[in-house]
């Protein structure tokens, strides 16, 4: 799922559209979860589990996919 702090939807759907995103993507137009986490940089990943506990975070752009999928499958496994 996608978090867009300051973007409504007829923004998110271009953006969707442009760019052959099928997650979802919800908007954060006041930017309370953009500020409530003190993102400091766009893109920023968080990965959680069921119960909210962060198992990993990414921030910036991602420059060596395989080692972030390398360490997505480490903690997939160990779930």
């Amino acid at each position: 799922m996608g978090v867009a702090p300051a973007n409504d939807t007829t923004q998110i759907a271009a953006y969707k559209k442009k760019f052959h995103i099928s997650f979802p993507v919800v908007p954060d137009k006041e930017g309370e979860v953009y500020y409530g986490l003190k993102i400091p940089t766009l893109p920023f990943m968080i990965m959680a589990d069921t119960e909210g506990k962060v198992l990993m975070s990414h921030r910036g752009i991602i420059a060596d996919l395989e080692k972030l999928l390398q360490e997505i499958r480490a903690i997939h496994g160990q779930q």
